[in-house]
This record gives structure tokens, C-alpha cells and sequence, in this order.
């Protein structure tokens, strides 16, 4: 097998698809842990706030959500003080310190537990748009002691349609989705109105395509929704059932003259399942198979052409769907060596052509015009996975440079080669970045 770089035959952008979900974090006052410095160097293009209130290092239950901030509903939206933005503030600026642009949930994080707070439907979707009015022009307009910050996209809620179904226990949205359908219409046309500049969308679909369906029934009938987005999640160990998904969740969007907008998956990570292999399926997100797969699935997104964005779930260090930093120390784990090689060829640019035929070999190649690189993932769920020994072939002679992630290196130099191939051997779930 041959895998052939072809620097000369350019495709096209490489696409933001190692945006994740939450922000660094700075060292406090005592207890000195940060990953402030690790992830400023990632070079994250975006960061969406979903569960950050469900983290005691940005605050818990006093950070970003709609009712972290407004906690009392039956307050005037107008009155500055019945905002309290101070965890917030502190969140949205340590994101943007470390060159990373927040994308803003508008609504409250998942809750699992009996009681519910944020997930209870508003008893007035009018006022609660204005709350959020109020919270768009503090980081965007100065109000309230506020901020000018370059916040592009704001998503109104998240996966109303996860229990749409179920009569308890609903962890996102206790409403039904009639009743949901109108309150996101509602919001969406007021804020439409006050922010006209701004990219919204939304509704952050979890999996239930016939939901979705009726949702954008809902948004076509009398005063249309004009989306600048959609977004949706998928947890899943396979890159062809993520790719499948998209294809439909766009097949809907077109049927309803939605085509044109930019397709968001701004939830993803290995799963295998959510009950007697969960605690395997955290296993494998903070290890080396988590790395290749992490690069796997962004390679995958990147070659499709109805995913514009992609956002890794999560990046909160102290939960358990972290792959990149440590719980206990937030020291880099192998998935951050993954995103540090998608993001190398992220600043590269431009896509260049790549022939593979081998349904395990997870490639991507890059340029800047001058300089170029290609990544490659080996990721398997075969146990009894063999090494592969294959040749990378470039269409240019060039000083290349060889960078390995494996069980015993993160990103470290390995070798170095000038010419147009080169002979690797990779072992099942393991990476290499050969680049000039």
C-alpha cells in the first residue's frame, strides 16, 4: 500500500474541526493546576460553553447558563443587577486570553438528577429571549460593566429532543417539543431583530431525526427562521456512523431550504455505549486508542462536505469525557497530541490531495504554499489488529521531518528523510506527522 501526498492539487480550507467544548483553565489564588499555557499552544478556534456550570473550576452552578445569570425570573430583564456575571466574565475572558473565540449556549447544561432547574421550560419564552438580549449585549456591547469581545455564534438550548419520549426525568428540556418548537421560534425571531450581525442557531439535536424533522416544519410555517446554523451531536466508535448521520441531518436541511447554512457537530467522542461499556468507552477516550480516534474522526469530518464545524466533548479537565488533559494534575494526556497534530496542519491552511485505500488509515495532508504536512491515524477496534508497513509517497523531493504518538512518545521527533518517500511501519491506534 501506498499513501500518496499530492502538495501540487490543492482542495480547499481546513476546516475548524478541533473547536471543543469549554475553556481553559487559569491557576487560583492556592491548589496552583492550570492548562491555560497547554491549550493558548492548541491553537482551539472555538470553544462552546454547553456544562460548564456542571465544573466547580469555572463555577458551577454560577457560570454561563441563563439561569446561572438571571436567577431570578421574576426580576426586569433591564436592571443590570439582577445579572450576575462575575464567574462568567471570568470564563469568556480567560477563553479569549488564550486566542480562543467563544461560541455562547444560550439555555442551561444537562441535568440528570431528579430535581430540575435550568431545564425547566420558560414560563415566559419572550422574557427569557430579552435575558438573553441582556447577556449577548454585555459581552458583545459594554452593557453592564461588560465587553466588546468578537463572539460570532450563539446557540439558543440544547438537545430538547434527547427524552422527547419519556414522561420524567426529561434532563434538557422538561417541556414537549410543540411547546419547545414555538419557544425557540420565539427566541430566535427577537434576537434575530436585535442582532441582525450576529451567527444563530441551534437546536443542538442529540439523535431523534423524526424531532428534528418536525422542528424544521416549525421554522418554515408563517414567519420563516433563518438559521445560520444547525447544530447536532453524535457519540459513536465508528467514523462511517458519524459520517451517515451528517449526510441525513443535511438530506433534512435541504428538503427544507436550509442547505445553504453552515452544518454544526458540536458534540462528539467514542462511546460505545452509554450503560455496560461506559466506563470502557472512558478508558479508551483518556488513553492512545482515544488519540487515534480523536484524529480519525476529525480527518473524517474534514473530507465532509456537509460538516463545517466540529466540536470535541469535552474539554473540561475534571470530567470524564476528557481526553486531552488529566483529571488530577490537567497535564496533557496522548488526545492532546492528536489535536496538536490536526492543529499544525490548521495553520497550514489549504488541504492538499490525498490517495489512501485503506479503510484504517485516517490521513490528512496540508500547505501554506510553501511548507506542507499530512498526519495519519492507525485507528482499529480490531483487537487482533497487525502493524501495517506501507510507503508515503510526496509529489515534491523535500527535508522531512518525522513526529510520533505512541505509548511511549507525545509528538517526539523520530527520524528525518530527504526525498519523496519514505517506508513506516505504524502498530494499531498509534500516529505519526511527517512534515517539512
Amino acid at each position: 500500500m501506498n499513501l500518496n501526498v499530492k502538495f501540487s492539487e490543492k482542495i480547499g480550507k481546513i476546516k475548524p474541526m478541533h473547536a471543543v467544548n469549554n475553556a481553559p483553565v487559569r491557576a487560583m489564588k492556592s491548589q496552583w493546576r492550570s492548562n491555560f499555557d497547554s491549550f493558548k499552544a492548541l491553537k482551539i478556534p472555538y470553544a462552546r460553553t454547553h456544562d460548564a456550570s456542571l465544573s466547580e473550576i469555572y463555577g458551577s452552578q454560577h457560570v454561563m447558563d441563563v439561569h446561572c445569570i438571571f436567577t431570578d425570573f421574576s426580576r426586569d430583564p433591564d436592571d443590570p443587577t439582577a445579572y450576575d456575571f462575575r464567574n462568567t466574565d471570568q470564563y469568556v475572558t480567560t477563553c479569549f486570553d488564550a486566542d480562543c473565540e467563544i461560541y455562547y449556549r444560550l439555555g442551561t447544561s444537562i441535568e440528570h438528577l431528579p430535581g430540575k432547574y435550568g431545564s425547566i421550560k420558560p414560563s415566559d419564552p419572550l422574557k427569557w429571549a430579552k435575558i438573553c438580549e441582556h447577556i449577548i449585549m454585555h459581552y458583545t456591547e459594554g452593557w453592564a460593566n461588560g465587553f466588546h469581545y468578537p463572539i460570532t455564534y450563539w446557540e439558543i438550548w440544547n438537545e430538547a429532543d434527547l427524552d422527547a419520549n419519556e414522561t420524567e426525568n426529561k434532563r434538557c428540556w422538561s417541556g414537549t417539543p410543540e411547546e419547545f418548537y414555538e419557544f425557540f421560534k420565539t427566541a430566535f425571531l427577537y434576537l434575530r431583530k436585535r442582532f441582525p450581525e450576529i451567527k444563530l442557531g441551534g437546536p443542538a439535536l442529540a439523535n431523534n431525526l423524526p424531532w428534528m424533522r418536525r422542528f424544521l416544519e416549525k421554522m418554515t410555517e408563517g414567519e420563516r427562521v433563518e438559521l445560520d446554523f444547525f447544530s447536532w451531536h453524535i457519540y459513536s466508535i465508528h467514523a462511517e456512523k458519524m459520517l451517515d448521520r451528517a449526510y441525513k441531518v443535511a438530506d433534512l436541511l435541504e428538503e427544507f431550504g436550509y442547505g445553504h447554512i453552515e452544518k454544526h457537530l458540536n458534540e462528539w467522542n467514542y462511546i460505545e455505549n452509554w450503560t455496560t461499556q461506559f466506563i470502557d468507552s472512558i478508558r479508551v477516550i483518556k488513553g492512545l486508542k482515544g488519540a487515534a480516534y480523536d484524529f480519525a474522526f476529525m480527518a473524517a469530518g474534514q473530507n465532509c462536505p456537509v460538516i463545517d464545524m466540529m466540536m470535541y466533548y469535552d474539554a473540561r479537565p475534571d470530567k470524564e469525557y476528557n481526553g486531552l488533559w488529566d483529571s488530577h494534575f490537567i497535564l496533557p494526556l496522548k488526545g492532546y497530541y492528536a489535536f496538536s497534530f490536526f492543529s499544525a496542519l490548521y495553520q497550514l491552511g489549504t488541504q492538499v490531495k490525498l490517495e489512501c485505500d485503506d479503510k484504517e488509515i485516517y490521513a490528512l495532508a496540508a500547505t501554506d504554499g510553501e511548507k506542507g504536512a499530512v498526519a495519519i491515524s492507525y485507528y482499529t477496534n480490531d483487537p487482533d489488529a497487525a502493524d501495517k508497513t506501507f510507503r508515503v509517497c510526496f509529489d515534491r523531493t523535500g527535508d522531512y521531518t518525522l513526529f510520533a504518538i505512541d505509548e511511549t512518545r507525545n509528538a517526539d521527533k523520530i527520524g528525518a528523510f530527504t526525498g519523496t518517500a519514505i517506508e513506516i511501519t505504524m502498530k494499531p491506534n498509534t500516529l505519526i506527522m511527517i512534515g517539512e
